[in-house]
C-alpha cells in the first residue's frame, strides 16, 4: 500500500458517536476465560498441525493469538512472511473501524516523483489515518505490532485504516519507495516491513496476494473448491479473516529491496473489506536523521560465528513461554525450522526448543 497524505484526524462526534474505547471496555469478563479455557483444550489435545497453512490456521481459531502463541510461516523468502493468528480481538478490530469511519476518503498514491499523493484506478479503497498513539486501544496496537516485527515502536508510521466495498482492490505494488524523498533518512528511511491486519471477515475476494511469491508445500491440503476467488489463484493468497494479520518485509536482511514483496488486493466480491496497516521504517518515522541511519538487525544472534551457541539463539522473547506450552512440536516450520527467524538464516526459538543450528556457509568459517 503506497503512502498517502498522513494528516490529522479531525475530532469525531454527534449524535450517533460511540466512543470507541468504550467498545473494549465493554469487553464480556467472559471473554478471557473462554479463550483460556480454548487454549488449553487445544494444547492439552496433542495434535500436531498439519502441513497446509490455512488447515493449520483453522485448528488456530478459537486459540488466543500473539504473544500467547506463536506465528505461521507463511513465506520462508522471497518475501518473508508470517501469518498471525487471531492478532487483534473483536472489539479491537471494532474500535478501529468505529475511529475510522467518519474519516474516511478515497485512496491516493504516490505520484510525481514522491513530490505527492493522487487518485488512481490502480487503488480503488478508502482510508484515513490515525495518529500514533490516539486511543490506548491504538498505542497497545502499536505496541503488539512492535513487539512482533522486532523493531521499535518509534520506527512505525501512523496506522492506516482502509475500506474496501464491491469491486474495490488495489492491484500489485510495492510498499518500499522508489523516489528518493519518502524513504530519505530525514524521514526514517525506507520501508522494511509492514504488517497488515484484516479487521472484518470478507465474504468473498478481497483477499492479499503475493504474486511474485510460492506457496508452500501442500498450501491447498484441505481446501474446498472455490475457496479462493479467480484473482487470487496464483501467488500466494491470504483470506481477509478478521483479527488475522500478516507480518512481510519489504526489504531483505541485507536490505536490499525484496521484489517477492509484491503484493496487492483482489477485488471484493461479495461484503466489505477492513484492514489496518502499519508500516515499519529501518529507523524512527520522521526521526530527522542527517548522516548515516542506524540500521537494524532482523536475528538477536552472530550470524557469522563460528559458535553455534552464539549464532542460533532464541529470536522471540516468547520463546521458552512458547516451548513450555508444546508449540516446538506443534509448530517446527517457525520454531524449528532453518527459516523460522525474522531474518530466514535459522530457528525462531534455538535455545528453548533445542534445534540444532544450521551450518555456517562454506568459507564463512
Amino acid at each position: 500500500d503506497e503512502e498517502d497524505e498522513d494528516e490529522e484526524p479531525s475530532s469525531l462526534g454527534g449524535d450517533d458517536y460511540v466512543d470507541p474505547d468504550e467498545l473494549v471496555a465493554k469487553e464480556s469478563p467472559s471473554a478471557p476465560v473462554a479463550a483460556a479455557e480454548s487454549e488449553e483444550r487445544f494444547l492439552s489435545s496433542a495434535r500436531p498441525l498439519p502441513k497446509s497453512v490455512y488447515a493449520r490456521a483453522d485448528q488456530l481459531v478459537n486459540v488466543p493469538g500473539f504473544p500467547r502463541s506463536p506465528p505461521l510461516v507463511l513465506s520462508a523468502t522471497r518475501p518473508k512472511a508470517y501469518l498471525f493468528r487471531n492478532f487483534l480481538t473483536e472489539e479491537e478490530c471494532r474500535h478501529l473501524i468505529a475511529l475510522a469511519k467518519a474519516q474516511l476518503a478515497p485512496s491516493t498514491v504516490v505520484a510525481d516523483g514522491g513530490k505527492k499523493s493522487t487518485k488512481s484506478g490502480i487503488r480503488t479503497s478508502a482510508g484515513m489515518f490515525l495518529t500514533k498513539g490516539q486511543t490506548p486501544t491504538v498505542r497497545m496496537v502499536e505496541e503488539r505490532v512492535a513487539a512482533a516485527v522486532g523493531l521499535p515502536e518509534e520506527n512505525g508510521e501512523g496506522m492506516q485504516i482502509l475500506r474496501y466495498e464491491h469491486g474495490q482492490k488495489y492491484d500489485p505494488h510495492y510498499d518500499y519507495f522508489h523516489d528518493k524523498i519518502n524513504p530519505s533518512p530525514n524521514r526514517g528511511g525506507q520501508r522494511m516491513a509492514t504488517m497488515l491486519i484484516y479487521l472484518k471477515d470478507t465474504e468473498e475476494g478481497g483477499e492479499t496476494i503475493f504474486p511474485n511469491a510460492k506457496k508452500p508445500e501442500g498450501f491447498h491440503d484441505g481446501e474446498k473448491d472455490g475457496a479462493f476467488s479467480d484473482c487470487a489463484k496464483r501467488g500466494l493468497p491470504v483470506k481477509s479473516k478478521r483479527g488475522d494479520a500478516v507480518l512481510f518485509w519489504s526489504l531483505t536482511s541485507d536490505y536490499k529491496l525484496d521484489e517477492g514483496s509484491l503484493h496487492g488486493a483482489c477485488p471484493v466480491l461479495r461484503g466489505e473489506k477492513w484492514t489496518a496497516v502499519k508500516w515499519i521504517r529501518v529507523a524512527k518515522f520522521d526521526g530527522r536523521f542527517t548522516g548515516e541511519l542506524p540500521m537494524p538487525s532482523l536475528t538477536r544472534g552472530d550470524r557469522a560465528a563460528v559458535d553455534a551457541t552464539a549464532r542460533c539463539v532464541d529470536e522471540w522473547d516468547e520463546c521458552a513461554e512458547w516451548a513450555r506450552k508444546g508449540w516446538c512440536e506443534r509448530n517446527p516450520e517457525f520454531m524449528t525450522g532453518v527459516n523460522g527467524a525474522r531474518d530466514s538464516k535459522g530457528p525462531a526459538c534455538a535455545v528453548s526448543c533445542g534445534a540444532p543450528c544450521p551450518p555456517l556457509p562454506p568459507g564463512s568459517a
